[in-house]
């Protein structure tokens, strides 16, 4: 059998397998494509980070919670970013790419900007779960086109510095967010026809605009050949968008069960009935002894849609799900490094909001300080991250998954040192150094997931990561640690508990590093023992 990276070869692949792509892009090009796809993802994570610098202003207005705010932050985003995002996925991997992405932008930007029109916190969750349909399709689009216009010893780089725009963009959402809370009040006055909305509202529509014009660009961006830089090609499905239907009827209930009968007959059903009772069971429980019924009904929602899309793959998909799920460690790697970003993700949400409360910081001066702070570390932590994973895989291959036990250890002290403190000079210095390791193994990781699957399953597994960490990390963390601080009276504390969650994150990285040889060795043996068609192509 074939291994992953063999020097083998066999002729070329049929015209069919190739149809979808052009030519692998050239090195200037591919540089091209990665900086138009870093300003596309600065301006996702711009729309979706906005909330948290906004979030005292909206709470003060529409006289809600925190954990309401944690929901329209986390949950309302999140579980609909899921419920598209493993369709879109799957649209990657058989469509033109820079088209759906082109799609994305335009739905999730006008999302955004119809944000600024809303009045309560029910147009408010409306908007965000329509920012997450939109949002849903760039990583599983950029990702997978980066990868095939990147050779595998520079991959690394180029993910972290797309990653990079995570915190780019979250440190522009502050920046802005911040500037415009502060002086719309005043500026409003020279423009009556805008005198009636607030500056969180005008906030929104500034960071909806952009994406119109992006997205114009993304529509143009070339289709690169899938797998010609690995030398590997399979045969797949072509996807029209009209597919997107059929796809969501795997995650749509109750369209589910009617899918479940067509493609596994009665067992299937069963199970997945029996998978929607003990999550509807669990959500249940939640809301009887915790309220908060939109947060755990989103939640059970997001999770019986991962749940069902993954049973849908099993029977439509065996060699995706082998190598998948079906794969310890990747399914150990999945869940913990959903777990870590569950972690750092409500740490990141909530150090703004807090630092506001208790050092008496006016928003505009927290939005310019912690957005200039969190650009430079993460930025500098992801592009460090990347260059060392890329050199340290030339003698580990398992580099990645080191990296993330080191995000996941690493920034865990300087966390208690900024919540603990009590003093803004403290409170900074632990800001930074926790953005700078939080981010240093993002861009590894995504990039190494990539390479743990075939060419052609590239989009959905980039959504599948997305969809594990966002559903996990947005959904439960920023509203964990909300409820809690509510609870305690003390939202340090709140924040300090996610860090419940690291003893078990660490065991499942430890397991995942453990067994990962043998599965990176056995690629291509496992796809075919699935049953897939792949080849190594001609040089």
């Amino acid at each position: 059998m074939a291994r992953f990276g063999a020097s083998e070869s066999t002729r070329a692949a049929p015209e069919s397998m190739r149809q979808l792509s052009g030519p692998s892009p050239s090195r200037a090009q591919a540089w091209r494509i990665l900086a138009l796809l870093t300003a596309i993802n600065c301006l996702n994570y711009l729309d979706r980070n906005i909330v948290s610098i906004l979030a005292q202003q909206i709470k003060a207005d529409l006289r809600i919670s925190d954990a309401q705010i944690g929901f329209l932050y986390g949950t309302a985003f999140a579980v609909f970013f899921s419920l598209f995002g493993m369709p879109a996925g799957r649209l990657a991997d058989g469509w033109a790419r820079p088209r759906l992405l082109s799609l994305g932008i335009l739905i999730w930007s006008g999302a955004s900007a119809t944000t600024g029109l809303t009045t309560s916190f029910a147009g408010l969750a409306a908007a965000r779960m329509a920012v997450g349909i939109g949002e849903s399709v760039a990583t599983p689009c950029a990702q997978s086109l980066i990868t095939d216009s990147f050779p595998p010893g520079r991959r690394a780089l180029a993910v972290s510095i797309y990653v990079s725009a995570v915190s780019v963009g979250g440190g522009l959402a502050l920046l802005l967010g911040g500037f415009l809370t502060q002086h719309w009040p005043v500026w409003s006055e020279a423009m009556p026809v805008l005198s009636g909305l607030k500056g969180w509202q005008v906030a929104f529509m500034v960071a909806g605009v952009p994406g119109i014009v992006l997205a114009g660009f993304a529509w143009r961006l070339p289709e690169p050949e899938r797998g010609a830089l690995d030398r590997i090609t399979s045969a797949h499905k072509r996807y029209r968008l009209a597919d997107l239907a059929s796809e969501l009827t795997a995650v749509l209930p109750p369209l589910t069960l009617l899918h479940m009968s067509r493609h596994g007959g009665r067992r299937a059903v069963a199970l997945n009935v029996v998978i929607a009772a003990l999550l509807c069971a669990c959500a249940a429980g939640c809301v009887h002894l915790l309220g908060d019924w939109p947060q755990f009904v989103a939640l059970a929602l997001g999770l019986y849609a991962m749940a069902s899309w993954h049973q849908s793959i099993a029977l439509r998909d065996p060699p995706l799900f082998a190598l998948m799920l079906g794969s310890r460690p990747f399914a150990l790697l999945f869940v913990a490094t959903s777990l870590i970003t569950c972690i750092s993700g409500g740490v990141a949400f909530w150090a703004v909001p807090y630092a506001i409360r208790n050092f008496a910081l006016p928003a505009g001066g927290a939005g310019m300080l912690f957005g200039l702070l969190l650009v430079g570390s993460s930025v500098s932590g992801m592009l460090c991250g990347g260059t060392l994973c890329d050199r340290w895989s030339r003698r580990d291959r398992r580099a990645p998954a080191w990296l993330a036990l080191i995000g996941l250890i690493a920034p865990a002290p300087f966390v208690f040192l900024m919540f603990l403190s009590g003093q803004l000079s403290l409170f900074v210095a632990g800001y930074v150094v926790f953005s700078f390791a939080s981010y240093a193994w993002t861009g590894a990781w995504a990039s190494f997931a990539q390479e743990l699957v075939l060419p052609r399953m590239r989009g959905t597994v980039s959504s599948a990561i997305s969809l594990g960490s966002i559903l996990i990390s947005l959904a439960i963390g920023p509203y964990m640690a909300g409820r809690i601080g509510m609870e305690t009276g003390a939202l340090a504390a709140g924040v300090l508990s996610l860090y419940v969650l690291a003893l078990p994150a660490l065991l499942l990285l430890l397991l995942a590093i453990r067994h990962l040889p043998q599965a990176q060795a056995t690629i291509m043996e496992r796809a075919r023992l699935a049953g897939e068609d792949v080849r190594i192509m001609a040089s």
